[in-house]
């Protein structure tokens, strides 16, 4: 069967902490259609420290809050019943259509999933039977210069693999932080662990 070079990738935009809810209804509203597939890969991240308490247990969340993928032809799809789909907001848009997110992307994405860790973690977890992705690097920065970072600094973070510019937002936890990145064409909000903060000229710095 000739492939079908129409699908491409779109994303997602989630209502707040409502990812898996628009994975599913999506997934139901899409199921007879050729060719179609979806994303949702999560983060595990070790569980910030809190005083007087002790869990051991790891941080599970969406790898891009608020945002996952779908793939379809969008010339045979009625893909604007997306908008009015459980769970959804929006889409990313480039004029009246979704744009696009080259393959590459997907492609670097899938290639950190780490089955053996998506083994040790429960089914019925925050990810469920979805995707899984390690985000533990070595620290390069330390905590002073962490905390010294004001928001609009300018930095670099390691993300999926490859070192991207970034700017500070805020601290999120003791463990991560807030940054805006250049992503999937727009400017995307990311949490990052410390451990992915490089510094750069014209950040912060002790």
């Amino acid at each position: 069967m000739e492939a079908n070079l129409n699908l491409r990738w779109y994303v997602v935009v989630s209502k707040p902490f409502a990812e898996k809810t628009a994975l599913y209804w999506l997934n139901d509203m899409f199921r007879e259609v050729e060719g179609y597939k979806s994303y949702l890969p999560y983060a595990v991240t070790e569980r910030p420290a809190r005083k007087g308490k002790v869990n051991t247990d790891p941080l599970v969340r969406p790898l891009f809050a608020r945002h996952l993928f779908v793939r379809l032809d969008l010339d045979v799809e009625r893909w604007k019943r997306i908008f009015n789909t459980q769970g959804v907001s929006t889409m990313l848009m480039f004029g009246e259509r979704p744009l696009p997110v080259r393959d590459a992307v997907i492609d670097q994405i899938r290639e950190r999933e780490d089955s053996a860790l998506a083994e040790r973690l429960p089914k019925n977890g925050p990810q469920g039977k979805n995707p899984v992705i390690a985000v533990e690097p070595e620290p390069t920065v330390s905590a002073e210069e962490i905390a010294a970072l004001k928001p609009g600094d300018a930095l670099k973070v390691n993300h999926l693999g490859a070192e991207w510019n970034a700017v500070f937002h805020e601290p999120v936890d003791t463990k991560r932080v807030s940054v805006v990145l250049k992503l999937l064409g727009r400017d995307v909000d990311v949490e990052v662990t410390h451990a992915q903060i490089v510094l750069r000229e014209g950040a912060a710095a002790i």
